[in-house]
């Protein structure tokens, strides 16, 4: 109650009334993500090979890219029924997942999963941006929108392994649709019925080129980690699916704990480029330090798992904030560019992860990674900062 009150002293939430529709939505649709999101691959695991996981998540990334590419078409329907028709396909994807038997069902229902869910988080990217009328306080909108959906995120694998402790991966899968079906009845109303789904430009402006290739980074990082990692601490480091719930929910705090704070310190004090640069670094020696930890220790995990989402909290509000200072709610349509990164990292991160594994192992694979961050830490530097 006490942080509540101080948020609303501080007009906040006064500021930020009219986006609790999308926050809320937001919400649920990152729990209902979260809760499948890290059991994925070792449900796949169960019907296809390593390899074939890995395209499967690729697949996924190429429906979203379609769909994105697709979006001027889409228009033709209304922003607000395309969205509530993939809110009706992601419920099918899930509903095959959580019942089907057939490989082939399978791999489509989880295509399917991952192109919806990807292309309905663009279309709150759009509805938030149109509404959003004060540049001065991007960082801000952006680092709520963020927090709620990371409060999602982070109690999401408590949840699933609490369900896995006493049923199967098809359970999350109906825990999943459960959390979706409520999305369904949210009254957006001139929030987002108004929108038409903005054009998709064929190129990105120059000033926003190095900031999109970062982001770009940071969504390969994310495609790799979730694809490899629960596997990895399942099957070779040896924990429970409890266990590896709650390490991943230490893990995702700080995307929680730091986004919206660092997206005010953006917009009042500092610009994006220190912060991301920061982030790159701590993220990457300390994904780099995984490959040291071979032990089935509790602490040491949830520690560096946490500093690995340390420094991908400070990168993701860094390029989140530092595009949407660059767009306005004139020319939202570039947001559509910014969002190509996030698929095309999906393809790739999963396959190079996969490939990676295959010639160097599981511990060699995560230097690799961690060298790529770090390497980038050089690219965030180069930027222009807004301040």
């Amino acid at each position: 109650m006490r942080v509540i009150s101080r948020l609303h002293h501080q007009g906040i939430v006064g500021r930020n009334r009219k986006f609790l529709p999308i926050y809320l939505c937001s919400l649920l649709m990152s729990f209902h993500y979260g809760l499948v999101l890290y059991v994925n691959s070792s449900f796949l695991e169960t019907f296809f090979s390593q390899i074939e996981v890995a395209f499967l998540f690729g697949l996924g990334a190429v429906l979203f890219l379609t769909l994105l590419l697709s979006s001027e078409l889409l228009t033709q329907i209304g922003a607000k029924r395309i969205f509530f028709i993939f809110i009706l396909v992601e419920a099918l994807a899930i509903t095959i997942l959580s019942s089907a038997n057939s490989p082939t069902l399978i791999a489509l229902g989880f295509v399917l999963m991952q192109g919806s869910i990807g292309f309905l988080t663009y279309l709150l990217d759009v509805f938030l941006e149109r509404e959003v009328k004060d540049e001065g306080t991007t960082g801000e909108v952006r680092g709520i929108f963020l927090t709620s959906a990371s409060i999602a995120i982070i109690l999401a694998p408590i949840a699933t392994g609490f369900i896995l402790s006493g049923g199967s991966f098809r359970s999350v899968y109906f825990a999943s649709l459960m959390v979706l079906i409520p999305v369904l009845f949210l009254q957006f109303g001139k929030a987002i019925e108004k929108h038409s789904l903005p054009k998709i430009h064929e190129k990105i402006p120059s000033s926003l080129r190095l900031g999109v290739f970062l982001s770009f980074i940071l969504q390969f990082f994310y495609g790799w980690m979730i694809a490899w990692s629960p596997i990895y601490l399942n099957q070779i480091i040896g924990f429970s699916w409890q266990e590896i719930g709650l390490i991943f929910s230490i893990m995702l705090l700080p995307f929680a704990l730091f986004e919206l704070p660092l997206g005010e310190l953006e917009d009042k004090m500092f610009g994006e480029k220190e912060i991301m640069a920061g982030g790159f670094l701590i993220a990457g020696f300390a994904t780099a330090s995984i490959s040291l930890i071979t032990s089935a220790s509790f602490v040491a995990w949830a520690l560096i798992l946490f500093l690995t989402r340390t420094g991908a909290s400070a990168i993701e509000i860094s390029t989140e904030s530092y595009f949407f200072k660059h767009v306005s709610g004139g020319d939202t349509e570039v947001i559509g560019v910014f969002r190509l990164a996030r698929p095309l990292a999906l393809i790739m991160g999963p396959i190079i992860g996969a490939f990676s594994i295959k010639l160097l192992g599981f511990q060699q694979s995560f230097i690799v990674l961690g060298a790529i961050l770090i390497a980038s830490v050089f690219l965030a530097l180069r930027l222009k900062d807004t301040k």
